[in-house]
């Protein structure tokens, strides 16, 4: 009987004890701690390439909403929170530890306005924080872009922790010619430790010169600038100049910076978690993404015409440095007889203006049009052969040779003209030029007399196939087409191929008239009309109706896939439900921040939240 009643007694005394602790931290909020917060940080003067760390301090509470304010010259990134519980003399106190980074982008002295902070219904404001923010020997230069960042190119006779991320333009030419393709390589530079994904290829603003849109994964390597060791990302390209003049023009790279969120603290009762540490930061923290353009210095380049002295009558255009070469096959033939010449224009330069040497006009020669290929070693249309086939006639069995030909092209490196020819080609023409007959000699012939003519044989007449007199195989009976075997086989097949494609049709027909598939393409016809609004505004540039479309067009998507009102869904919806998609998140937050404050965007941004709009509402259907 004790064994059986002593665990009914364990039993009571757990309840009890489970009891009064439920009573003891169910106590009144009088014995909590009056509701302070404070804010400090870790140092007044930093430089520009080091940041500070922000941390804000609520006591009395157990939770608390931080709103970080919109700042001009520098951001605050919030990386994480922890909260601790202390219990002294059955007082019960906690706190709030709210941990940010803060990064300035500009020397200079600022300060870090008022922070609201919002606790058990009270708002509570910190302390204007002055710092001030030092020059580094390479720093980063920033300008608002929408909500990017711009990021322009070091000095490059600085030395020091180095800029962010940069881009070059090298091996430009300052001087070129309208026309020429100028081979140049950019360098996009990232410094290590930068987590960066790459949105766009580089691109070329600015007027007079066009660069190709670069399809090929760059070359990565590393490299030392200064103190610094940085990430490159390199492509070979070209420069192809259309316009006269002097033009201004720099390089454009499209980015997103992931910045490393602090987890939430795991801490109790004034015990810090082994969980806290920064390694588990960079395995389970995550990311925030924010849009960064980096941008190169300004180039200036100058595009000159192409002289008029000296340029002669076979230039087409051809700019650069080519050699000619020529061939043809056979070398002997007869009178009618087509021969294969081939031209080969090797070399670098505009291959697209390079056109096939003329064959000079002759009444011994009959010609056709050549046909062209280009090939390329380095898989470029800078540097290559471009070889023409073109078939040619001999007229005349006095023709010994093929004649020379000539191809002009303008080097820019030498500033002048330059035609190249090749040499003759020596082939043998045999035949002989048939001679018409004269009129009177044809009236003159007497009229052949009528002989009989003999029965044709067997064997036939020379030059003639002989008769063949034998029967072929013979049948007993006919089988029409329709009774073959062979015959029957196919149609069954094609039969059975109709049966097969008539049910598979009628699946999709069904499937398309499901419930989930009707509901689907209203989702997709609900999610057009609403992007047509905003593309609407986008066109018409207008912040303030575009964010309303915005945030309408996320309503009513979510809404029909969630089934719930559209008017009800808030930024917290999207926080709890679309953890996944923090760039949609993003936008609608901003959009819901316009619809009571207001808000500017800049064109660039504009497009880029309809992109990313569409891209991520279409991955939710």
């Amino acid at each position: 009987m004790r064994i059986n009643i002593l665990p009914k007694h364990i039993a009571t005394c757990v309840f009890v004890l489970l009891s009064a602790l439920l009573l003891i931290t169910a106590r009144p909020s009088a014995s909590v701690a009056e509701l302070s917060v404070a804010a400090t940080l870790s140092s007044a003067t930093f430089s520009v390439d080091e940041g500070a760390q922000l941390t804000i301090t609520v006591n009395g509470s157990r939770s608390a909403d931080v709103q970080i304010p919109e700042t001009g010259n520098f951001d605050i990134y919030q990386r994480g929170k922890s909260s601790q519980v202390n219990m002294i003399n059955g007082e019960f106190s906690s706190s709030i530890t709210i941990t940010c980074l803060l990064r300035a982008y500009e020397p200079g002295r600022y300060s870090i306005p008022p922070i609201t902070i919002v606790a058990d219904k009270k708002t509570l404001l910190t302390e204007e924080i002055p710092f001030e923010v030092t020059a580094a020997a390479q720093s980063s230069r920033r300008s608002n872009i929408g909500s990017g960042t711009a990021v322009s190119p070091p000095s490059p006779d600085t030395d020091s922790g180095g800029s962010a991320a940069f881009i070059t333009l090298s091996k430009a030419k300052q001087k070129s010619y309208v026309g020429e393709i100028v081979p140049v390589e950019i360098k996009a530079y990232f410094k290590q430790g930068l987590r960066a994904n790459l949105n766009s290829a580089p691109e070329i603003i600015g007027d007079g010169l066009v660069m190709p849109q670069l399809h090929e994964q760059p070359r990565q390597t590393q490299e030392r600038v200064g103190a610094a060791t940085y990430s490159v990302l390199t492509w070979q390209t070209t420069l192809s100049n259309i316009k006269e003049g002097r033009h201004t023009i720099h390089l454009e790279l499209n980015a997103t910076q992931l910045i490393p969120q602090r987890r939430t603290s795991t801490s109790l009762f004034g015990q810090r978690s082994p969980f806290d540490d920064d390694l588990f930061d960079s395995v389970f923290g995550g990311y925030k993404q924010k849009p960064i353009k980096v941008t190169s210095e300004d180039i200036t380049l100058e595009i000159m015409p192409l002289p008029e002295e000296g340029r002669p009558d076979t230039f087409t255009g051809a700019i650069g440095n080519f050699a000619l070469h020529t061939s043809a096959d056979p070398l002997q033939a007869e009178i009618g007889e087509p021969l294969t010449l081939t031209m080969e224009i090797s070399g670098s330069g505009n291959f697209d203006r390079v056109e096939a040497p003329s064959f000079p006009d002759s009444a011994d020669w009959k010609t056709y049009s050549p046909s062209s290929t280009f090939t390329s070693p380095e898989n470029t249309t800078y540097s290559g052969e471009k070889q023409f086939v073109q078939a040619i006639v001999a007229k005349s069995p006095a023709i010994n040779q093929i004649p020379s030909l000539s191809f002009s092209y303008f080097d820019p490196d030498q500033g002048r003209y330059i035609t190249t020819n090749s040499q003759p080609i020596p082939i043998t023409v045999t035949g002989k030029t048939t001679v018409p007959l004269q009129p009177s000699a044809v009236q003159a012939r007497p009229e052949p007399q009528q002989e009989p003519q003999p029965a044709v044989s067997p064997e036939g007449i020379a030059g003639l196939a002989p008769l063949h007199l034998e029967t072929g195989k013979s049948v007993a009976t006919i089988i029409p087409l329709y009774r073959s075997p062979l015959f029957l086989a196919v149609m069954l097949l094609c039969l059975a191929i109709i049966i097969v494609l008539s049910v598979l049709r009628l699946q999709k027909v069904r499937a398309q008239h499901s419930p989930d598939e009707t509901r689907k393409r209203q989702l997709q016809k609900t999610l057009q009309d609403s992007l047509t609004a905003v593309e609407a505004a986008l066109a018409k540039e207008d912040s303030t109706a575009f964010l309303a479309a915005v945030r309408s067009t996320i309503q009513a998507h979510l809404g029909g896939l969630w089934k719930c009102e559209p008017s009800a869904i808030t930024s917290a919806n999207l926080s709890k439900n679309l953890a996944h998609s923090p760039e949609l998140l993003a936008i609608f937050t901003t959009a819901e921040q316009a619809a009571y404050s207001g808000a500017s965007l800049s064109r660039e941004t504009m497009q880029d939240y309809a992109q990313t709009l569409k891209t991520e509402l279409v991955k939710l259907i």
